[in-house]
């Protein structure tokens, strides 16, 4: 086993287990008898490196154009968030290049309701109607 496996195999563990303690002493243990000790604090600096990009990947983001913005689609932002059960806890960046409108991202969900993405899609059909 290589010490990506070790990794993955722990964090994914740790993220859908409620005894953590456990996990982590059944991994010192199985090192142990393998004869793997040696790995073991660059496994746990792996595994914290996974459980934090998890966490990032999860963690629901607004994009908006202007940080004013926010009051103007702040209804509609929530609604979205509770339609995809997205976590009401949220950042929120600012990205003039979405000229308007707001992006909402997270647990693997995207919903664009910027004005570039409206824009594009208007591009896109007048172009296959030429």
């Amino acid at each position: 086993m290589q010490l990506k496996d070790y990794v993955h195999t722990t964090a994914t563990t740790l993220s859908s287990e409620e005894h953590a303690d456990h996990a982590i002493e059944a991994l010192k243990k199985y090192l142990k008898r393998r004869g793997h000790s040696k790995f073991y604090p660059s496994i746990l600096k792996g595994i914290q490196r996974e459980l934090l990009e998890q966490t990032a990947r999860n963690a629901t983001k607004i994009i908006l154009a202007r940080s004013e913005d926010m009051t103007q689609f702040e209804s509609e932002i929530m609604e979205i968030l509770k339609a995809h059960n997205l976590s009401t806890t949220y950042t929120v960046a600012v990205d003039p290049t979405i000229i308007g409108g707001y992006i909402v991202r997270g647990k693997h969900t995207k919903v664009d309701h910027s004005y570039k993405m409206a824009l594009f899609k208007k591009y896109q059909s007048l172009k296959h109607h030429i």
